[in-house]
């Protein structure tokens, strides 16, 4: 498995497609210090009962809670368009 993707619970979720965080706007490329090693800092979760959601470990925004990584990823990826900016 390639290091662009993460299995949680039997599912592969291709972490490439997150988009950089809304309020900090670091990327899943970039990496943070936890608990002594180096981390996403943009990166799917698992939580109990196979709830899902992307979190920032950087500022620690987190996207809404999904029942399956795929679905957390895509509400994590989407953006309110900005009058002034589009985002997505």
């Amino acid at each position: 498995m390639s290091a662009d993707h993460q299995k949680h619970d039997g599912e592969v979720v291709d972490s490439s497609a997150l988009l950089a965080c809304p309020f900090c706007g670091i990327t899943d490329k970039e990496f943070v210090s936890s608990d002594e090693c180096n981390v996403p800092a943009v990166a799917l979760h698992q939580w109990p009962h196979s709830t899902f959601c992307v979190q920032c470990e950087a500022c620690g925004c987190s996207g809404p809670m999904a029942n399956t990584g795929e679905s957390a990823a895509e509400q994590w990826n989407t953006r309110k368009q900005s009058k002034n900016k589009q985002t997505r």
